[in-house]
C-alpha cells in the first residue's frame, strides 16, 4: 500500500498536477456511510490530528501544496454521489440521516437554522501539512498555515490566496527549556506584521501536556523564522491551543478550559521574552472574561466584522464530539479593556462528524465579500477527514455570510433636485466592506460649460469640473457629499435641468487597491 501511494505521489509531482478529488467525494478509499464503493471506517485507522505524527513517518508528501475547489454544497448532513444507490444502501443512508438529525435536535436546532448567517460556498482540498491552523494577511493576500510535522515539532507555511506554496519552515519551534513542540491555530497581527503561534508541550507517549505551561511565539511573516516567545501566567492557563488577535491589533485572545482570556498584544514583545529567559519575571497575565465557553474543545478562532453592524465578532470552532460547531461572541473595547457584549454564544454553523469532516481545526476570515474572495469564501474552516493511507490531505470549508452585504461601489442617491443639490450638495452613497478613503468629482459637458460662461473656449470639448467631495477612512455604507463651486452653482441655477457625470475613486486602506466608479445623473428643478 505504501509503495503504491509513494508511486502515485511521485507521478503527481512529475506531472506538476494537484492531487485531484472528485466532487462529492473526499478521496479514493475514504469512507462515507451509505456511498457505494467506499468502505466503512475501520476502528484501527487513526482519526485525530495529534496522531498525524505516526502516519506522517509512513507517508510521502509532495514538494508543493495541492488544492482543488469543488462545487458548493451543504456539509451538514454529509455527502453522496449522484449515482443511484444499490439495494441495501438506502437503509444505511436513512440511518445516517436520522443520526445527524438527532444530533442537531439535541443541540437545539435543525439544519436550516444552524446555517442561518452563513452559506457553504466552496470546498478546497489542501496539503496534509496544513493540519492545525489557518490565518490570513489581508494587506498582502497571503494565507499562513501550521501543522504537526513530527513528534517533536510543528511546521509553518505561507501560501498565496490560491494556496500556491511560497515559503515553508517545517520545524519552526526552536529548542526551549520548557520543551515546546506543538503550535495550535495561529493568528496574523496586521499592526505588528508578525505571525503569532500558540505553544504547548504535547508528547502523547509521556502523557500529553508535559510542561503545564503555554506561550505565544512570534515568527517573521517573510522568512518564517521563529523570533521569540512569551510565556503566559500558569495560574490562568496550562497550554495555549489557539490564539487570535483583535482587528485593532491590541488584544490576543485564547482560552483555558471554558474560560476566555485576552492578553495585551503590547506585552508580547522581545524585551518581555528576554526578561523571562533571564528569570526576572514570570508569565504575563491576561484578562479573564469568565467561564463562558460551552466546551473546552476550542480548535480555532477568527474575528469577523459584519459590514452592516461593524461589531467585531469572535468566531470559535468547537469540537463537540459527534459534530463540530462554529459559535460567535460580539465583542467591544470599553475603557481600553476587551469585553463580551453577551456571555451567551450564538451558533453560526454545525457540521455532523463524518469521514470527510472528521475533526475540526482552525478558522480564518478573509474580509467581507468582494469581487475577489480567496478560495471562494469569506470564512474558512479547516477540517481533517478520517485519515487513511489513501486520504492524506486536509479540507477547507469556505462560507459566505447571509444576508450578503452590498458589494463595494458608489451610487447617486435618488430624489435629489437641482436647486437642493446646488445649495446643500449632491449626495452619493459609497460602500466599502473594508476601510477605504474616497474622493468624488462632478463634471458637465464642455460645450454646456462654454455656453454658461464657464471654462475657456480652447477647452470647449473637455468636461468641466463643477464640484468635488471626499470621505476619510471608514467602512460600510456612507454618504459622500459633493460641494459645487460658487461659479458653477450660479450658472447651473439658471437651468431647468442639468446632466452631471460623477467619478468616484476609492482606495483600500490596507492593500492600497484603487477602484473607480463612473456615474451619471440628471437633476431637475
Amino acid at each position: 500500500m505504501r509503495r503504491d501511494f509513494e508511486a502515485q505521489q511521485r507521478e503527481y509531482e512529475r506531472a506538476g498536477q494537484p492531487h485531484r478529488v472528485a466532487p462529492g467525494r473526499p478521496g479514493a478509499g475514504s469512507s462515507i456511510p451509505g456511498v457505494e464503493g467506499e468502505p466503512d471506517p475501520q476502528p484501527s485507522v487513526m482519526n485525530t490530528g495529534h496522531q498525524l505524527c505516526e502516519l506522517k513517518r509512513k507517508a510521502v508528501y509532495p514538494s508543493t501544496s495541492f488544492c482543488r475547489r469543488t462545487d458548493a454544497r451543504s456539509f451538514t448532513l454529509g455527502e453522496s454521489g449522484p449515482h443511484r444507490p444499490p439495494r441495501g444502501t438506502i437503509a444505511r443512508r436513512f440511518a445516517a440521516l436520522l443520526t445527524s438529525l438527532t444530533i442537531m435536535a439535541v443541540a437545539g436546532w435543525g439544519a436550516a437554522p444552524a446555517l442561518a448567517g452563513w452559506r457553504p460556498s466552496a470546498t478546497t482540498t489542501a496539503s496534509i501539512a496544513y493540519n492545525q491552523g489557518i490565518t490570513f494577511d489581508q494587506a498582502r493576500g497571503n494565507f499562513f498555515f501550521d501543522g504537526v510535522s513530527s513528534t517533536t515539532n510543528s511546521g509553518l507555511y505561507r501560501a498565496t490566496s490560491m494556496l500556491a506554496l511560497s515559503a515553508a519552515n517545517i520545524a519552526v519551534i526552536p529548542a526551549t527549556k520548557e520543551g515546546y513542540n506543538h503550535a495550535g491555530d495561529l493568528s496574523f497581527d496586521p499592526v505588528g506584521r508578525r505571525v503569532l503561534l500558540p505553544l504547548e508541550c504535547y508528547y502523547p507517549a509521556s502523557g500529553g501536556n508535559t510542561c503545564g505551561i503555554g506561550a505565544i511565539g512570534v515568527a517573521d511573516p517573510v522568512t518564517l523564522r521563529f523570533l521569540y516567545y512569551v510565556n503566559l501566567d500558569t495560574t490562568q492557563i496550562k497550554k495555549a491551543m489557539w490564539a487570535e488577535i483583535s482587528p485593532d491589533g491590541r488584544w490576543i485572545w485564547t482560552s483555558s478550559g471554558t474560560h476566555l482570556l485576552a492578553y495585551a498584544a503590547a506585552d508580547v514583545n522581545r524585551k518581555t521574552a528576554d526578561r523571562q529567559r533571564a528569570g526576572t519575571i514570570g508569565g504575563i497575565a491576561g484578562k479573564d472574561l469568565g467561564a463562558v465557553l460551552p466546551t473546552s474543545g476550542v480548535t480555532g478562532a477568527t474575528f469577523y466584522q459584519d459590514a452592516l453592524t461593524r461589531v467585531p465578532r469572535l468566531l470559535l470552532a468547537l469540537n463537540r464530539g459527534t459534530y463540530s460547531e462554529v459559535v460567535s461572541y460580539d465583542t467591544s473595547v470599553e475603557d481600553g479593556s476587551p469585553r463580551l457584549l453577551s456571555a451567551t454564544p450564538r451558533s453560526e454553523i454545525t457540521v455532523a462528524q463524518s469521514a470527510s469532516n472528521n475533526e475540526s481545526e482552525g478558522l480564518a476570515a478573509t474580509g467581507a465579500p468582494s469581487a475577489l474572495n480567496p478560495l471562494g469564501g469569506v470564512l474558512h474552516w479547516q477540517m481533517l477527514p478520517l485519515i487513511t493511507p489513501t486520504s492524506i490531505y486536509s479540507r477547507i470549508l469556505s462560507y459566505l455570510p447571509l444576508p450578503l452585504p452590498p458589494r463595494d461601489g458608489a451610487s447617486v442617491q435618488r430624489g435629489q433636485q437641482l436647486r437642493t443639490a446646488l445649495s446643500h450638495g449632491l449626495r452619493l452613497t459609497v460602500v466599502c466592506n473594508r476601510r477605504c478613503t474616497a474622493t468624488a468629482t462632478a463634471t458637465i459637458d464642455g460645450r454646456l460649460a462654454r455656453s454658461l460662461g464657464l471654462g475657456s473656449p480652447k477647452a470647449s470639448t473637455r468636461p468641466y469640473q463643477v464640484g468635488t467631495g471626499a470621505l476619510g477612512a471608514g467602512a460600510g455604507s456612507r454618504t459622500l457629499t459633493i460641494t459645487f463651486r460658487s461659479r458653477a452653482r450660479s450658472a447651473l441655477g439658471r437651468l431647468r435641468s442639468a446632466r452631471l457625470a460623477v467619478s468616484v475613486r476609492s482606495i483600500d486602506v490596507s492593500s492600497q487597491r484603487r477602484s473607480i466608479y463612473k456615474l451619471s445623473t440628471t437633476l431637475k428643478r
